[in-house]
């Protein structure tokens, strides 16, 4: 059963690696399943017992990529991705900055907004509680890195970080 999933998992990044591809040379709307199943070397009924939409298909690789980038880091660095070490999660959106670049231009910003508040963890138990928590902060937290997108990446790390810094200190 674990290699069957690993290999759902290994398909699943394989096609949504070959959107993003395809969004290199044609309108995300205009693309379609027989061209990603095409470009990733699947089948057509992998595509559609794998993923409901081509938004679906961005969502998953966004996670994958922030899932091992936070996994990386903190095992470099023996500490959780928090406020105190915001670097590792400023470096992660200047890293992928071309990917993100690409689906803003594609006009997806709706699903790394959705992606972004959904990929929050919460250790506390109250479900109304973490909700309004992911909604608040995860909002907030995404309006840096999207006035940052939306701006180029003009601003350095640590003035980004400082900013952060600022914020989170004086919310006024």
């Amino acid at each position: 059963m674990y290699q069957k999933r690993d290999k759902s998992e290994f398909l699943k990044e394989c096609m949504s690696d070959a959107l993003l591809q395809l969004m290199g040379s044609k309108d995300f709307s205009k693309i379609t399943a027989d061209e990603i199943v095409a470009t990733a070397g699947v089948g057509r009924a992998t595509w559609f017992r794998s993923f409901k939409s081509k938004d679906e298909a961005i969502t998953f690789k966004l996670r994958i990529l922030w899932t091992r980038w936070k996994s990386d880091c903190e095992e470099a660095t023996g500490e959780k991705i928090t406020w105190d070490n915001s670097e590792f999660f400023f470096q992660f959106f200047l890293h992928y900055r071309a990917t993100y670049s690409k689906l803003y231009e594609a006009g997806l910003r709706h699903v790394i907004i959705s992606d972004f508040i959904e990929s929050m963890e919460y250790l506390d138990d109250n479900a109304a509680f973490q909700f309004y928590h992911r909604q608040f902060y995860g909002l907030g937290l995404f309006g840096l890195i999207d006035g940052w997108i939306q701006r180029d990446f003009k601003e350095s790390l640590p003035e980004m970080q400082e900013y952060l810094k600022q914020i989170i200190s004086k919310p006024t």
